[in-house]
């Protein structure tokens, strides 16, 4: 992921049970707000974003 002036990552984690592949979560900084993005690994698609109150 490319870092911005307009934006940062703040955080980056991964949720996996045994044998699978689970789900990445992206925290972004944006513009002062953060946004949390799920991505789905097995299918590499964003199941959800929210915006959230801190980081």
């Amino acid at each position: 992921m490319v870092e911005r002036e307009d934006y940062q990552v703040a955080a980056i984690g991964r949720i996996a049970g045994i044998g699978q592949q689970g789900v990445a979560i992206l925290t972004l900084e944006v513009k002062g707000g953060y946004y949390r993005v799920t991505i789905d690994l097995s299918s590499e698609t964003v199941k959800s974003v929210e915006e959230r109150v801190s980081g």
